[in-house]
């Protein structure tokens, strides 16, 4: 639909907007994140947590694993289409026992290196 697109189009450019601000932020913790780690973005739908996916992605690489946890179902592809993160989960962070375990099962079972809210 129309409105889809237009929505699709607006997340394209502000995932344009937050590739340069990111080449603009190189004091966002140089040592804090490395190749293989596993990093969680919750509320990871708004313009920061884009920004955080982003930036963690392109710093723990192919090997590591970026979660994103949004409200809504719709998100997910969103984020997914933008290649951002790994996986997508959907949850309230007012229902925190649910995110845990989701957030557990989207990385294996294991704690994550980082979590950002």
């Amino acid at each position: 639909t129309e409105a889809a697109l237009e929505r699709n189009t607006g997340m394209k450019r502000i995932f344009a907007a937050l590739v340069i601000l990111s080449l603009l932020l190189p004091a966002l913790g140089e040592g804090d994140l490395k190749p293989g780690d596993s990093v969680l973005v919750l509320g990871a739908g708004g313009k920061s947590g884009i920004l955080c996916l982003y930036e963690a992605k392109k710093r723990v690489g192919p090997t590591g694993n970026v979660v994103a946890l949004v409200r809504r179902q719709e998100q997910v592809k969103e984020l997914m289409d933008l290649g951002i993160c790994h996986k997508v989960i959907v949850a309230s962070a007012t229902a925190p026992v649910e995110v845990l375990e989701k957030a557990l099962d989207a990385n294996g079972g294991r704690e994550y290196d980082i979590s950002i809210c």
